[in-house]
């Protein structure tokens, strides 16, 4: 039978299927090797997904989390994540963000925009100043004004230059411009762009230079219509808060907007892979890398789609990336140096964990300009996997190639 409960409900004495403040409570599950215990609810109108990590530690967390993929090369998802930033119903104050944190003894306050998902963070060890924070991010987040006057500058438009021409400018413009001349970044953006044929990550989160200009704000106001909705949306809190007051803070500023469920489908389909193993061959043109001599501007990369999905084996794949091609003193840095094939390899492409289809890719920079040298770096690659593949390593090699990327982890 269902329960009202009161705000000083006290957590020991809630149980699975109770409804607190329009949300149910479908599973608690304690994890003493952590000391905290699990509390999931859905909230029965909207569909909004809802887990605590009860725990004793005092500085409190709460994270708004969203999935927003790509659905074009305009870059419509990350345009719409800085407008966030320019005001509310509520707070209709520019870098609300920033100045909600600055007012407050808050430990931290995180707005970040993945390939499939945003989300909106912020801690304290002080209850009020949550449940203020979270009035702030909540209403940014659902109820932006997302003024055309902002999406201006956020967006792509035309300055006049002193010489009276007319320039490209906006922010999210000039990021992606920045990008262009960022080469490993824009490198890795056209690796996975050509990787992925069918799936959203075949699009560019940022945008593509190309087709910035094509982003609007009718299209920006679409795209928070559809997928800024409580339907879409994870909330997460952690700490030893009585998290029924974020509970009703949610359903009293944002849920009892909401009739419905939202019909929108935001799941990322695994990418269609071909049955006959065939070979892609891509060759792209870029900017001139001035870190490399200029006839050392060739990069090489073979990279599969894994679509691993049991945890053992991401992590056992991850382990071995590290091993394999993870830091500069590894097997694979010293095949290429030592032939002198490359001047060395991105270390930040491995095994990829950030998509849904996990990737692996080996890479190799500093390559000749030159058809046959290229083609050499390729076979190297595919020999070095095929000798690899049943190789036993020391243990001791192993750890110490695991402990140095741990330090340097950990400087950085």
């Amino acid at each position: 039978m269902k329960k009202i409960l009161g705000r000083m409900a006290i957590h020991t004495k809630l149980r699975p299927g109770e409804l607190i403040y329009g949300f149910k409570l479908n599973k608690i599950q304690p994890f003493p090797l952590y000391n905290f215990t699990s509390y999931e609810l859905m909230h029965e109108k909207t569909k909004a997904h809802y887990i605590h990590l009860d725990s004793k530690v005092s500085d409190n967390v709460f994270t708004i989390l969203l999935r927003t993929p790509p659905i074009d090369n305009t870059g419509v998802s990350y345009t719409l994540g800085r407008l966030l930033n320019y005001g509310s119903k509520k707070y209709p104050v520019k870098n609300v963000f920033d100045s909600t944190q600055a007012l407050t003894l808050s430990s931290f306050t995180d707005t970040w925009a993945g390939f499939d998902f945003s989300y909106f963070s912020f801690g304290s060890s002080i209850e009020k100043e949550m449940l203020q924070l979270l009035s702030v991010h909540a209403d940014s987040v659902y109820f932006p004004l997302l003024r055309y006057e902002d999406f201006m500058i956020e967006g792509h438009r035309f300055v006049e230059s002193k010489d009276k021409r007319l320039l490209r400018g906006g922010e999210s413009y000039n990021r992606v411009l920045r990008k262009y001349h960022n080469l490993p970044l824009y490198f890795i953006s056209r690796l996975r762009q050509n990787l992925f044929q069918s799936s959203p990550y075949k699009y560019d989160i940022i945008g593509d230079l190309g087709c910035i200009s094509e982003l609007t704000h009718k299209r920006v106001l679409d795209y928070h219509s559809s997928y800024y909705h409580p339907t879409n949306t994870w909330f997460i809190s952690f700490g030893n808060m009585d998290f029924t007051k974020y509970l009703q803070l949610l359903e009293d500023n944002v849920m009892k907007y909401y009739k419905e469920p939202s019909s929108i489908n935001s799941q990322i389909p695994n990418e269609v892979l071909a049955n006959d193993n065939r070979v892609r061959i891509v060759q792209e043109e870029g900017m001139i890398d001035r870190s490399l001599p200029e006839d050392r501007q060739m990069t090489v990369a073979v990279s599969k789609i894994c679509n691993v999905t049991d945890d053992y084996e991401c992590f056992a794949l991850d382990l071995l990336s590290k091993i394999l091609i993870g830091v500069k003193n590894g097997p694979f840095y010293s095949v290429f140096v030592d032939s002198m094939l490359g001047e060395g390899h991105y270390s930040n492409i491995d095994y990829g964990t950030y998509l849904k289809d996990r990737t692996f890719t080996l890479t190799v920079g500093g390559c000749l300009n030159e058809q046959e040298h290229i083609d050499k770096a390729y076979d190297t690659i595919v020999d070095y996997l095929v000798r690899v593949k049943n190789t036993r390593f020391d243990i001791d090699d192993t750890l110490d190639i695991l402990l140095y990327n741990l330090s340097l982890s950990s400087v950085l």
